[in-house]
């Protein structure tokens, strides 16, 4: 595992972006400067605070998971000279797709021009500027992105120790609501920089919650029970920064009386006690969903990756059986990932690419979302790979020296999932394919158990 002293220093030294989220920034709107301008001295108030404001301030915010705030002036100016480094060098903003993926929303990719004017206002000395070009930055409530909630759940109190090995506990909170509620938006704030990412489920029945409440410490340890689920085929979840926009009327997700959030957290010791209480914020709407997606997952958990294996390749592939719209893509997977890529194949011979990442990062994960849907016809075929390196030369490897690694829910082991959100054209074609992924998922499992007797049967 990466040490949590390096995973900070590294933040430290960065510009954590936002992922998706979108502030909106007070005052006139500005054009571009025209070209003429391009030998003017930059500033903060006309040329730096329009980039921080939109790529960064979503984490670097007071109260926010980053370490240091880029809000202000002040703020900025402190770290003018990392800013520019870390730009220069492309590790940040941390956007992993590949160009040419996408489009998606909240793209972070700086452009050559952005890269220049933030090294530039650094080496010039880092200016102010007229007060006149100043604009009003945005507002944080309390930490919250998207506004004040309209409901707030607060997860238990949960002790973490100073060191070892990373801990994956899960924790289940009551949602306080007596009706049906349909939800526009949700927003998690981790609490802790121990928190590396969270998984948000919904459990429906007390499953989840008599596990919690059978362990003496708040939360449970192991997987996460089947009647925990995302709702309505919608992602919930949080990595550093990643902030899902409220959703557009009749493209939420329908909340019950009586269920439980399930959220698993990955947490990494950070050298000393980590208080972690995490609280999740609820937007509501009146406006029921006018459609349901479905979670589509493409992956093998029949991983064997021998050790010093530098280029191991899994794929997968699934032909739908119906239209469908993608809405949005997940890749996962641990730290011996290199390359990850989805592809769609149409029955005429077009293809397209869902996605690619040259340069996987397990600290930099994400949800991507289409900017515009992507359509795709019955018949298509959607073709997954994932290319891991489990040689000592992976700096990331886990393990040195490696060893065999098989797939697994800890880091230390791996994973090769790529997650798709689609829509269909209509309800019967959902349950055709909502019962063709269940069909998919039934084969898996029974190859799972034959390999896993014949393995038995051979020791």
């Amino acid at each position: 595992m990466t040490a949590r002293s390096n995973a900070l220093a590294i933040i430290a030294m960065a510009v954590v972006v936002g992922r998706g989220f979108q502030p909106r920034l007070g005052g006139p709107e500005r054009a571009a400067p025209h070209a003429s301008l391009v030998d003017a001295n930059i500033t903060f108030n006309r040329d730096v605070a329009p980039i921080l404001w939109t790529r960064c301030a979503t984490c670097h915010h007071p109260d926010g998971p980053a370490p240091f705030s880029l809000v202000t002036f002040a703020d900025a100016k402190a770290h003018a000279r990392q800013i520019a480094e870390v730009t220069r060098r492309r590790y940040m903003p941390p956007w992993k797709p590949d160009a040419g993926s996408g489009p998606f929303v909240g793209e972070r990719r700086l452009s050559d021009r952005e890269i220049d004017q933030l090294s530039r206002w650094g080496d010039e000395g880092a200016a102010e500027g007229d007060g006149a070009d100043r604009r009003t930055p945005p507002a944080f409530h309390g930490g919250w992105q998207l506004g004040v909630p309209d409901l707030i759940v607060t997860l238990a109190d949960y002790a973490l120790r100073a060191d070892g090995g990373d801990v994956f506990r899960n924790f289940v909170a009551a949602i306080p609501v007596d009706e049906t509620r349909y939800v526009r938006g949700l927003e998690f704030l981790p609490g802790s920089r121990a928190v590396h990412h969270a998984n948000i489920r919904i459990d429906r029945t007390s499953a989840s919650r008599e596990l919690d409440e059978a362990d003496p410490e708040p939360g449970y340890e192991g997987v996460v029970l089947k009647s925990a689920d995302y709702p309505d085929g919608h992602f919930l979840g949080w990595t550093p920064g990643q902030m899902a926009p409220l959703a557009p009327a009749g493209r939420g997700w329908q909340l019950n009386a009586g269920t439980d959030f399930v959220v698993q957290l990955h947490l990494r010791p950070t050298g000393r006690l980590e208080r972690v209480q995490p609280k999740i914020g609820l937007y509501f709407t009146s406006d029921p969903p006018a459609s349901t997606p479905v979670m589509l997952r493409l992956g093998r958990q029949s991983l064997d990756i021998p050790a010093g294996e530098p280029s191991y390749l899994v794929t997968d592939s699934y032909v739908l059986p119906t239209d469908v719209d993608v809405e949005a893509i997940q890749p996962h997977a641990h730290y011996r990932a290199r390359e990850v890529r989805a592809r769609a194949a149409a029955p005429d011979g077009a293809t397209r690419s869902l996605i690619s990442i040259s340069n996987w990062d397990f600290n930099w994960q994400d949800q991507y979302r289409f900017a515009s849907p992507v359509p795709l016809p019955a018949g298509t075929r959607i073709t997954t790979e994932y290319v891991f390196d489990n040689s000592d030369a992976n700096a990331r490897n886990p393990l040195h020296p490696a060893a065999r690694v098989a797939w697994g829910w800890r880091s230390s082991d791996e994973m090769a999932d790529v997650w798709l959100q689609v829509t269909t054209r209509s309800n019967a074609d959902r349950e055709r394919l909502a019962a063709d992924i269940r069909r998919k998922i039934g084969r898996r499992a029974l190859q799972r158990r034959r390999r896993a007797r014949s393995a038995r049967t051979r020791g």
